[in-house]
């Protein structure tokens, strides 16, 4: 079991994340657990993401959900992939478990919202789900934002 008690980035800034099987792509957001580690060829790129959000686009959800959700599930260090569907109130995570990916849809019961100590870089907490929480546990994205 890994510690909850770590250093939290939410990646406010545009930045790609790296994957070993050559994809470089942008998710709208990136949420590193620990120091961020680089791409050797482009010092924008993490290869250690924990978390990714997509939001989707009708034009491209397939691929999103599909090709390259596949290409994310290669990162070691990734522990969910957040799609936010924008025709339907409904959040899609993917999350690595014990025995491979599980995926699991919320409807109509996600709640995003930002906690103050992230002084107007707030960061939502994913009560749906989120990083090192214990099965049956509800955790925010770092220890301060437990919920």
């Amino acid at each position: 079991m890994r510690t909850v008690d770590r250093v939290v980035r939410w990646l406010d800034k545009p930045r790609s994340a790296s994957v070993a099987t050559g994809l470089s792509t942008f998710p709208d957001i990136s949420v590193v657990c620990g120091d961020l580690e680089r791409a050797s060829d482009d010092a924008n790129a993490i290869t250690n993401p924990a978390l990714l959000v997509e939001v989707l686009n009708p034009s491209t959800e397939d691929y999103d959900q599909g090709e390259k959700l596949r290409h994310y599930q290669q990162i070691p260090s990734l522990e969910a992939v957040v799609f936010v569907s924008q025709s339907e109130r409904m959040v899609s995570v993917v999350r690595r478990t014990w025995s491979g990916w599980l995926r699991a849809e919320h409807r109509d019961a996600f709640e995003a919202r930002t906690h103050g100590h992230h002084r107007g870089h707030g960061a939502p907490s994913l009560n749906a789900w989120a990083p090192h929480a214990r099965p049956g546990q509800r955790r925010g994205l770092c220890s301060r934002c437990l919920s």
